[in-house]
């Protein structure tokens, strides 16, 4: 197993994040090395099983605060209930977007269920938001999720967005009168 781990830090550390992480410290090393420990103290962190998800997540939070980020828009994976970010115990907002029969071997068989998975990200006391164009089941789903955890829910009426202009760096669009 030590020789699976060691071989999972190096593809990992080694070939695919510096392929994909283009954010470096000024003496060309990744700015993620300095949150790593070398493969030499990796015995020592036995067990440790990192699921592919789950690393990228930490590997993220890491980036956010090593970059002091205020706010972060902060997307699950596959669903919510058992999703690496449900470590923010108390998020601004949790926004669930449209429910449809993907990934139904891992979330579920059925609309409902999956909404069950995604309603995960709901947390006590604090606002969700939804999409128009959910089903009822789904929809009451997530009314029943919000009503347990005392969570005030919206539905995002789609039909009143305007996208107004959208750039590389800037979108601006309309939602029922405002301009954003």
């Amino acid at each position: 197993i030590l020789k699976y781990f060691r071989f999972l830090f190096l593809f990992v550390f080694v070939i695919i994040l510096p392929m994909f992480i283009s954010d470096f410290l000024g003496n060309g090393e990744p700015w993620f090395c300095k949150y790593i420990c070398p493969v030499g103290t990796l015995e020592a962190s036995i067990p440790l099983i990192i699921l592919n998800n789950t690393f990228r997540t930490a590997i993220g939070f890491l980036y956010f605060k090593a970059n002091m980020c205020d706010y972060v828009v902060l997307e699950v994976g596959l669903g919510g209930r058992f999703d690496a970010t449900n470590i923010i115990e108390k998020p601004e907002v949790s926004v669930i977007c449209s429910i449809s029969l993907d990934h139904t071997h891992i979330l579920g068989d059925s609309e409902e269920i999956i909404a069950g998975e995604k309603a995960g990200i709901i947390k006590s006391d604090c606002p969700c938001v939804i999409y128009s164009d959910n089903s009822e089941g789904v929809t009451q789903v997530f009314k029943d999720t919000c009503k347990e955890l005392n969570a005030p829910l919206y539905t995002a009426d789609l039909s009143e967005l305007k996208i107004l202009d959208s750039t590389d760096d800037k979108n601006i669009f309309d939602y029922k009168g405002t301009r954003f």
